[in-house]
């Protein structure tokens, strides 16, 4: 977990080293002196995470192991 929130996964079991995929929480872009309100820093359940990784799972191409 990275300090903003986000997210990185990697897939130690799987066929290409290092490979795997990051995601977080929604940002907003702001302009020069526009504030925007501190939120609390939002953490994912178990069943966010398992989701996140069966979608990741889901779109690998079993021959190659890479999203195609």
């Amino acid at each position: 977990m990275r300090d903003d929130g986000s997210e990185d996964y990697t897939w130690e079991s799987g066929p290409n080293e290092k490979y795997g995929f990051g995601g977080g929480p929604a940002q907003v872009a702001v302009g020069p002196g526009v504030s925007v309100p501190t939120a609390e820093l939002y953490l994912s359940t178990i069943s966010e995470h398992r989701e996140s990784i069966r979608n990741f799972l889901g779109m690998i191409d079993p021959e190659t192991g890479y999203i195609e």
